[in-house]
């Protein structure tokens, strides 16, 4: 019979704590019978030394470690436990994929030129990552912007090396970039949404060196006539303060377009902006 994840953790728990009883709870109750591991009693279930004893043993027969995995494992490395899931106390997946692509110029990865055509972006873990050559460092707020960054033809990248860093989702972690960038000493440029968030955002990137952001007249015009005031109004009790207080040129200018016009603009609308 296959023991569950809950079950060996809480049979490793058993082991480490030596607890006189546990509540009757699912695992404790099917570990009393089904492997007489500790006496059912009322709401509770009891051990004793033989209870604890014969959890221990379970988890040997079953080549299941005996006590608490570290987490961080890479899945591979669990199959040292023939019983136990990959899933276990392992790394998930996309927990240190970071989205990269190249954005201007020809970054290389230990000598090896990076390719990413339009519409594409490489995955790469941190260690991976940092071994990209750039330039300059180019956070992207949004996937789609990102995957479609030779769009923004209004960009000026000055003849630079520039790696584009996708910020992150729900699928590639937000935790990322942000130790991509401070690990790196490269200056980086901010390339957010139009709204307070996007400059609360840009002001937290180390490095600061330039804001992406279309020609202010240009995005006045755009502004306007998308109507997105939610896209301010929103978000002005929670960044209002902060962004006054920002020191940066480039955001407080920003700043000062956004409350004259009361509203923000999409990234991905930006494509539509023809010069630089």
């Amino acid at each position: 019979m296959t023991l569950t994840i809950t079950q060996i953790k809480f049979l490793q728990d058993l082991i480490e704590k030596r607890p006189p009883y546990r509540l009757a709870g699912q695992a404790a109750t099917f570990l009393s019978e089904h492997f007489a591991v500790g006496i059912i009693e009322g709401r509770r279930v009891e051990y004793d030394q033989l209870h604890f004893e014969t959890a221990y043993q379970l988890l040997k027969n079953e080549n299941l470690p005996t006590a608490r995995v570290e987490s961080g494992l890479r899945r591979a490395q669990s199959s040292s436990y023939s019983g136990l899931s990959e899933k276990y106390a392992t790394v998930p997946p996309h927990k240190d994929s970071i989205a990269v692509r190249v954005a201007s110029g020809k970054c290389r990865l230990d000598d090896v030129e990076v390719y990413t055509p339009a519409g594409t972006y490489l995955v790469a873990n941190l260690e991976t990552a940092m071994r990209i050559s750039a330039d300059r460092l180019m956070v992207v707020e949004n996937l789609e912007t990102f995957r479609h960054l030779e769009k923004q033809r209004w960009i000026d990248y000055g003849g630079l090396d520039v790696l584009a860093i996708f910020r992150g989702d729900t699928r590639f972690s937000t935790g990322g970039p942000p130790l991509l960038l401070n690990r790196r000493s490269e200056p980086v440029w901010a390339f957010y949404d139009f709204d307070p968030a996007g400059l609360a955002l840009a002001n937290m990137s180390p490095r600061l060196e330039k804001i992406v952001s279309p020609p202010a007249q240009w995005l006045i015009t755009a502004a306007r006539r998308a109507k997105r005031f939610d896209l301010y109004q929103d978000q002005l009790c929670q960044y209002e303060a902060g962004l006054n207080a920002i020191k940066n040129s480039e955001i407080r200018e920003l700043w000062s377009l956004m409350k004259e016009t009361r509203a923000g603009y999409p990234q991905e609308w930006m494509e539509a902006c023809k010069s630089n």
